[in-house]
């Protein structure tokens, strides 16, 4: 009995020794040995600890309150962290290295204790977290155990910062991305929703969660597009993405919400942008998926299957012998706005009425009998109305979705279709009136679409049949063609078409072009004389059109392109209709799908465009009846504007449109017989100053929202400035800019300016270009910053012209001498309409080749009178200058300008200032060639040299270039030596000083001032008087005792001079200046410090 108790507890011993794990418990096993994180880097990277394990860990026993109330699981083997909160955010990730995967975190704000402030706790989070609302600085604590009593686990932790939000994090920074050919991901664009924010935008009928969404865009190809997110990696892979049209300020509700990763949008008008927004669909925060998104044109229509490749009817009885199967590459509906489920199994049908009426048909499946009532295939069917009799556009293939049909039925039974009453017609006996719908009543000239529907997938066709309709109701010879190719490339061989009766295209007979082996090509040896004409145009996607060289495309109706349009820039595709309808510009016509030359020559109604257009060639409205409604669209145009006649040819220029010029040569600008007022203007062309583009009439830039940006080539204006008198500017033309905002006109640059005449209104205060030039001497910049302006001055027409005089107006001012010959680049002319202002100028001279001084001003000089070499004035302040950048400031009223050139001037020019001794008396005498604002001379004496006091003040000249004499008499000169000198002073205060004159009086002695300046950096000077002929000996002796400069100066008679001692070669020191005259009759040593 004894050995099984013996047995029990030693068994018992070594179960709790091995539970245990035989080991000590970690260090942070409690709160208050926390294993703190390494500082957290705020550029996203980690501050990492490595297996952390909870083995040998026990309870810490402590009680949250916060978030958390109580412990999850139980906290046996909790151990602790800590960590300094370096952002308001930080994430948590996780990495298990071994052990139980189903851990608890609790997260603590304050200090340790029993109970602690829980601000996070998750159960099973081992993928990482979140913690916000953190304030930096502060210092948090972690706990991390098992769920489960008895588990341990081990786990590597990253703490890092949130990366910051991506380039693309809003609507406004979308990123473009490019859109591929058919079934190609060849241009792919890289995206992350890693620290992406929400941006708001409402989901509307889309799903998910996007609180990280980020933004795309593209430009549409063609009116479905399809998207896909390819390579998704990361945190999930659960991606959303919706589309939506518009401009990021006013973006609407979604257009297509797609939770696959691949799916295709409807409906999209082909040269538009659009915008594209991915995001995560869960609501877990900081995930981290990367993705790359591509946008792919759709496969070409299928004849029959899909609606942009209609088969026309041509008779009243259609039979289909075996059923269509899928439903093309585009589906066209979804079943939203009509009876049935959305597409399916379906062929497309399209047809004229030809005669006013009722319209009916019926269907019979192959495989029915006529008293079948549901065992014959399915079939259903909608009906919508294209145009109405007088071509209204009703619907389009991509309007469908959201378009109730005329009639619709979706019954279980395959016989069906319209009848009188909606009820069953002769000889059905087997179905009811359900499957049939009432008659429709159709008027001449009306098209309609008619989708026909397997619901079953057999392989059973139907029979079409609209005998029971109105005689002629089904037109035979219906005006829409469809292009199949089937011979060749000739737009005008009727076999290239599906068509009734061998038509071709005309006036009368539109065409909608389809991807075939063989694409129209129009040529000058093809149509009639090269002419070719067709009423609406329709281009689908992946079909292509060209118009050759020379070729001529009239169209009288629409013009639609979805597809390809290759036009040679001397093709021309001339709008002809006489209708008072509007005939449209719909789809791609930018870049590679630009036109040639575009002709409005109509006699009613107008040309509407409804997206952007590029043009290679010219663009003409040819009379008053030729109408252009521009719609606020942006324009490109390569060649010669020629506007019949105004606002009334070239219509609604908006508050957005655009008319650039991007010539490669010269391109000619004709507003026409009235005002026509452009809104954008962009001159981009890239012929050089030579070429650019010539005005033949005004260019009037509209009020409130019109700009011009100067990018490349020049704007050239003719007209002649006349200086006889008064300037004017007479001939040639102007561009003017009506808006007064200031930023309204760019300041252009060395290839693109204004070469004549800019005429800006302006008001105050504004910073206002003029980027003006010449063809001669280049691009010349002037900038006015108005402070003051009155209610009289409206306008100022300006220009640049070469110099007509060369002239100086030899002034000087703010320490520049004006006397060397101005720039000669040439002039700028201002002329105001009337009215006084005062503003801030700066030019900028270019091309000048005579760049003379060191000093430039503004001159100016009224235009109100003939130009010659008077007159010319400096007004208002001066300001700092460059010769490439002249300011001046407080100008009043306008001139022509030009700039002047001089050098920085010293205050005075001093020719000489000496002194003698005239008996009892000393007379000091001094000339200057120049002064510049001298205000007066302070005459000193000392008899030492060194102690100066005021003798008398003498006026300056001020301001002059000419020669100035200046004379003292000092009546009571010491006995002695008498040193004299005279401080100059500016009207600024600034001085300078003379150098001394020495004057001995009533003594025979050799004497020697004081050496000044003295410390110096390159001279010193020093002034002495001798009685008599001899020789003055002069070393300059180191600290060492060596002699390193020895002069010797011969006097010839009685004098006062001067001596100068060039200190600059010498090192930084203190020297011994030993001054000896006649070997020891008058000898003394100076200190001189050289720094």
């Amino acid at each position: 009995m004894k050995k099984n108790i013996l047995f029990i507890a030693l068994f018992c011993l070594v179960s709790l020794s091995l539970y245990a794990g035989g080991g000590s418990a970690p260090a942070n096993n409690d709160c208050s040995g926390a294993t703190a994180f390494p500082v957290i880097p705020t550029n996203g990277t980690c501050s990492s600890l490595s297996n952390q394990s909870t083995a040998n860990a026990t309870a810490s026993n402590v009680t949250p309150s916060g978030s958390c109330t109580s412990n999850y699981g139980t906290p046996d083997d909790d151990i602790w962290f800590k960590f300094q909160a370096t952002a308001t955010t930080i994430l948590l990730s996780a990495t298990n290295d071994s052990g139980d995967y189903d851990i608890v975190w609790q997260v603590f704000s304050g200090s340790c204790g029993g109970t602690m402030t829980s601000i996070f706790c998750d159960d099973y989070s081992d993928s990482g977290f979140s913690l916000t609302g953190l304030t930096i600085g502060n210092w948090y604590y972690i706990k991390m155990y098992t769920y489960y009593s008895g588990a341990t686990t081990q786990y590597d932790i990253c703490m890092k910062t949130p990366p910051p939000p991506p380039a693309n994090d809003n609507c406004s920074g979308a990123i473009s991305t490019i859109v591929n050919g058919v079934g190609s991901c060849a241009s792919q664009t890289a995206g992350t929703v890693a620290g992406a924010t929400a941006s708001g935008i409402a989901l509307g009928s889309c799903y998910g969660t996007a609180d990280d969404d980020v933004w795309f865009s593209f430009v549409a190809g063609s009116t479905s597009q399809i998207i896909a997110l390819n390579s998704i990696s990361g945190s999930t892979s659960d991606m959303y993405f919706s589309v939506y049209s518009g401009t990021c300020a006013s973006l609407g509700a979604a257009i297509l919400c797609s939770d696959a990763e691949s799916n295709t949008v409807n409906n999209l008008t082909p040269g538009n942008t659009y915008y594209v927004r991915v995001y995560t669909y869960t609501s877990s925060s900081n995930q981290t998926s990367t993705f790359n998104i591509c946008v792919q044109n759709p496969p070409p229509p299928v004849l029959a299957q899909d609606c942009d490749f209609l088969q026309p009817i041509c008779n009243s009885v259609v039979n289909v012998p075996s059923s269509y199967v899928n439903t093309g590459s585009i589906i066209d509906f979804v079943g939203t706005n009509d009876c049935t489920s959305g597409e399916k199994n379906s062929v497309w049908y399209s047809f004229e009425v030809g005669t006013s009426g009722s319209l009916n048909f019926s269907i019979k499946p192959n495989d029915a009998v006529n008293s079948d009532s549901g065992a014959e295939t399915d079939y259903d069917w909608v009906l919508w109305k294209a145009t109405t009799s007088t071509g209204t556009v009703v619907n389009t293939c991509q309007t469908l979705d959201n378009a109730p049909p005329v009639s619709c039925n979706y019954g279980y039974v395959g016989i069906t279709g319209i009848s009188p009453g909606g009820t069953t017609p002769a000889p059905f006996t087997g179905a009811n009136d359900a499957y049939f719908e009432p008659t429709v009543s159709v008027t001449a000239g009306e098209k309609y679409i008619l989708v026909v529907q397997n619901f079953e997938t057999t392989a059973s066709g139907f029979n079409l049949d609209f005998s029971t309709s109105t005689p002629g109701v089904i037109d035979n010879t219906p005006n829409t063609l469809y292009w199949k190719g089937t011979t060749n490339t000739n737009f005008t061989t009727s076999t290239n078409y599906l068509t009734c009766s061998g038509q071709v295209p005309s006036c009368g007979v539109s065409v909608v072009v389809n991807s075939a082996a063989n694409q129209p090509i129009l040529t000058t040896s093809t149509g009639a004389s090269g002419v070719h004409t067709v009423n609406n145009l329709t281009i689908n996607a992946g079909a292509t059109f060209t118009i050759s060289a020379g070729a001529t495309l009239e169209i009288c109706g629409n013009f639609i392109n979805n597809g390809t349009l290759v036009c040679s820039p001397t093709s021309t595709v001339k709008f002809v209709g006489s209708g008072t309808a509007a005939q449209n510009i719909t789809g791609n016509f930018v870049g590679g799908n630009k036109l040639g030359h575009v002709v409005i020559l109509k006699t009613a109604g107008s040309v509407l465009l409804n997206n952007n257009l590029t043009m290679g060639g010219n663009f003409t409205t040819s009379n008053l009846t030729s109408v252009f409604n521009s719609n606020n669209k942006y324009i490109k145009l390569a060649g010669d504007f020629d506007n019949f006649s105004g606002n009334t040819t070239f219509t609604n220029t908006g508050t957005l449109g655009t008319l650039e010029f991007i010539g490669t040569g010269l391109q000619k600008y004709n507003q026409g017989a009235s005002q026509l007022d452009l809104n954008f203007v962009i001159v981009n062309n890239t012929a050089g100053v030579s070429a650019g583009v010539t005005l033949l009439s005004n260019m009037n830039i509209k009020a409130t929202t019109g700009t011009l940006t100067l990018t490349a080539g020049t704007i050239t204006t003719g007209g002649t400035l006349n200086t006889g008198g008064s300037a004017t500017i007479t001939g040639g033309y102007r561009v003017i800019v009506n808006n007064i905002t200031a930023s309204s006109v760019t300041d252009g640059n060395n290839t693109s300016f204004i070469n004549g005449t800019l005429r800006r209104y302006c008001n105050d205060p504004g910073n206002y270009s003029w980027p003006v030039g010449n063809a001669a001497k280049g691009y010349q910049l002037a900038k006015t910053n108005f402070t003051a302006m009155n209610n009289s001055m409206h306008y100022i027409d300006c220009r640049f012209d070469p110099w007509l005089i060369t002239y100086t107006i030899g002034t000087a001012e703010c320490g520049k001498l004006y006397s060397l010959e101005s720039m000669n680049n040439g002039m700028w002319t201002f002329i105001p309409d009337g009215g006084t202002c005062t503003y801030d100028c700066t030019l900028y001279p270019n091309n000048v080749t005579n760049i003379l001084g060191s000093a430039y001003t503004i001159i100016k000089r009224p235009h109100t009178s003939a130009i010659s070499t008077t007159g010319w004035i400096l007004n208002g302040t001066c300001a700092t200058s460059t010769s490439t950048a002249v300011t001046r400031t407080g100008m009043t009223d306008f001139s022509f300008f030009g700039v002047d050139q001089g050098i920085v001037s010293t205050p005075i020019e001093l020719i000489y200032f000496e002194g003698k001794n005239e008996g009892k008396v000393n007379v000091l005498q001094w000339e200057t060639s120049s002064e510049r604002e001298n205000d007066y001379f302070e005459l000193q004496r000392s008899t030492d040299g060194n102690n100066f006091d005021k003798l008398t003040t003498i006026d300056g000249a001020g301001n002059s270039v000419s020669s100035n004499y200046y004379n003292y008499t000092d009546s009571e000169p010491s006995n002695g030596y008498n040193y004299y000198r005279f401080k100059q002073v500016d009207y600024n205060g600034s001085e300078t000083f003379s150098d001394i004159v020495l004057i001995k009086n009533n003594t025979k002695e050799f004497a020697i001032s004081n050496l000044y300046p003295n410390p110096s950096n390159n001279s010193s000077n020093c002034a002495f008087y001798s009685p008599k002929t001899g020789e003055l000996s002069i070393k300059i002796i180191d600290n060492s005792g060596r002699v390193i400069e020895n002069t010797l100066i011969s006097i010839k008679s009685e004098s006062n001079n001067g001596i100068q001692i060039n200190s600059e070669q010498f090192e930084n020191g203190i020297y011994s200046v030993e001054f000896n005259f006649n070997n020891g009759e008058y000898k003394t040593l100076q200190k001189l410090v050289k720094n």
